[in-house]
């Protein structure tokens, strides 16, 4: 994220948040350099950053539930079960839109859950 802020023109943003930075898989295909001007910026950087963090947070979940199942006597293994298949739910849609889209190259984008 320090990238957004540090860059000084349009290019040099496009340049380094594409090449140098994590962020680059969620919008290469759909953003250029035409769409960065001073009204968008702030819109396509809130997205970037919720989808950013959203992945990151699914990711930590799906660890934390998966954690839950080396205990015993609680019932947390039960809203865990329930989390991880409504993960399992969200990485089947994510693959079944990805095919319907022809993109087959992104399928493997998913959160794993094993």
């Amino acid at each position: 994220m320090p990238a957004l802020c540090v860059a000084t023109t349009v290019q040099d943003l496009y340049s380094a948040v594409l090449i140098g930075s994590p962020l680059a898989g969620y919008f290469c295909e759909c953003l250029s350099v035409e769409d960065l001007n001073e009204l968008n910026i702030e819109i396509i950087r809130n997205t970037l950053h919720k989808a950013y963090l959203e992945d990151r947070f699914f990711a930590r979940e799906v660890q934390l539930n998966k954690d839950s199942f080396e205990q015993q006597l609680h019932y947390g293994v039960f809203y865990s079960w329930l989390k991880l298949k409504e993960q399992e739910i969200r990485n089947v849609v994510w693959v079944a839109e990805y095919i319907s889209q022809k993109q087959k190259d992104k399928i493997n984008n998913y959160t794993s859950i094993y």
